[in-house]
């Protein structure tokens, strides 16, 4: 029971890290992005084990657990890339609130510091 009470709560957290810009450097965002998703990945493979546990000591779990981590990492990190694509063709007079303003100046920063590089 307590393992899916963590799952909700890694999911709940990264939807907030997914809705809320990232305030500090953007390496290091990636960074704990990948360490939540590779903790939520870790919950949903321990509730789904416990779910369809099978009493036979084989690899093919330890081999899925490890072989998910890079693939559900890669789709948040796609998923919040689309997310600023979006926020950019948005354009600034549609936003209603500041943080929607803040998240789209710092996506432009992004994008001229990698122009200017």
């Amino acid at each position: 029971m307590t393992i899916f009470i963590i799952t909700v709560l890694y999911i709940y957290l990264l939807y907030k890290r997914y809705i809320y810009t990232p305030l500090f450097n953007k390496n290091i965002n990636w960074v704990h992005i990948f360490s939540e998703t590779t903790l939520l990945w870790f919950s949903i493979y321990s509730a789904l084990n416990g779910i369809l546990t099978i009493h036979e000591s084989d690899y093919v779990g330890f081999i899925f657990l490890f072989s998910g981590i890079p693939l559900f990492a890669m789709f948040f990190k796609i998923f919040y890339k689309k997310k600023e694509s979006l926020k950019v063709c948005e354009g600034l007079n549609n936003f209603k609130e500041d943080t929607d303003v803040e998240q789209y100046l710092n996506i432009l920063f992004d994008l001229i510091k990698k122009k200017d590089s």
